[in-house]
């Protein structure tokens, strides 16, 4: 055999074996191909699928709960000194989130989830008791009473004051007496209530404090000080008609307690030259004619914010007084007197002689 022929073999043996060893086995099934597409469009595939991958239900997510914030006050004498400190306590609280609502009556349904603070003035419960209990049955709401005798505080509800209108009105009758020549010095205040009563006492023994018999020198001849009271519900033009007969009088200076801020009585006094006392701010455009405002100092109970935000009561707090508005007729000799006044009876070194509680002569 030549090696042409040797060659020629080899190459057809190769071919031939190559031939053999693709051809499947006899009896031997090859594997089926695996088809992704068949696998997804296969019931049983599909139950399998499912099967390993647990079930999870749709939930909603839940609102952010508001935080709220509520100030409890009716309309009428005290309105004036709650709105300002819901102002103040407003602005102290504008970055904490919380949504001011106003009330005129305290009451159970207006204690939602959310309400984090509720200030409650006089009036705006129905008694101590009430508001004693509401607290109690409302843990997570802090509560701030202004002006509740014999409230006691607990872990959420915080009691300030009761708010010494004697004592306001013992500042506004030295003051006026300070300023005022021959101590022509006059009150007006609401009758028929506690409040009104201890202002119009407090300034009369305020005024003859510092002034003793307080005789003019010259006529006409008053036995000064003086007191205008009428009921909350009398009439502009009775209101006005009453500060007609202190004008007739000579009266130059007036102390307006709190709730007998009346417009028009105010602009009478103005346009007849009588420097006023507010025992709450006044009406605007007659700065020319206030000599000051006393008003409750409500800085220390603000400060009380953060705790009480956090939860935390303020246990009793007392609220004292600050001089605002001082007109330019106040030198410097008679603030100090003034400021001295103040100092000396809020520590207790000056009696207003006046009883709190009824608001009488002791």
């Amino acid at each position: 055999m030549t090696m042409r022929f040797f060659y020629i073999f080899c190459f057809f043996s190769l071919v031939f074996g190559l031939a053999a060893c693709s051809t499947p086995a006899p009896g031997i099934t090859p594997p089926a191909t695996f088809s992704a597409s068949q696998a997804v469009d296969s019931p049983t595939a599909t139950q399998t699928v499912a099967a390993s991958q647990p079930s999870v239900a749709p939930t909603d997510t839940p609102a952010p709960q508001p935080r709220l914030a509520l100030a409890i006050f009716p309309a009428g004498p005290g309105e004036a000194f709650a709105s300002q400190i819901m102002s103040a306590w407003q602005t102290a609280s504008a970055t904490s989130g919380l949504e001011w609502r106003r009330r005129e009556t305290l009451s159970a349904s207006d204690l939602v989830p959310g309400m984090r603070l509720a200030l409650v003035f006089p009036g705006g419960a129905a008694s101590v008791d009430a508001l004693a209990q509401l607290a109690s049955s409302t843990p997570q709401t802090q509560f701030v009473a202004f002006d509740f005798p014999g409230l006691q505080p607990t872990a959420n509800l915080t009691v300030v004051g009761p708010i010494r209108y004697d004592q306001q009105g013992f500042l506004a009758g030295a003051v006026a007496a300070l300023v005022t020549e021959d101590w022509r010095v006059a009150v007006i205040s609401v009758g028929g209530s506690l409040a009104g009563k201890a202002a119009r006492n407090g300034f009369l023994n305020g005024a003859t404090y510092y002034c003793g018999l307080c005789n003019p020198f010259h006529g006409p001849i008053v036995d000064y000080p003086l007191y205008l009271e009428l009921p909350a519900e009398a009439s502009a033009a009775e209101w006005t008609a009453g500060a007609k007969t202190l004008v007739d009088q000579a009266v130059k200076t007036v102390y307006i307690a709190p709730g007998a801020a009346k417009p028009e009585m105010l602009t009478f006094l103005a346009s007849n030259g009588v420097m006023l006392v507010g025992g709450e701010p006044l009406n605007p455009g007659l700065e020319k004619n206030t000599l000051l405002n006393i008003l409750p100092d409500t800085q220390p109970v603000l400060d009380l914010l953060p705790g009480l935000l956090a939860g935390k009561s303020g246990g009793s707090l007392a609220i004292g007084f600050k001089f605002d508005a001082l007109n330019p007729v106040f030198s410097a000799g008679r603030q100090r007197n003034a400021n001295q006044f103040l100092e000396d009876l809020q520590a207790g070194f000056i009696d207003t002689g006046i009883d709190p509680q009824t608001g009488e002569n002791r």
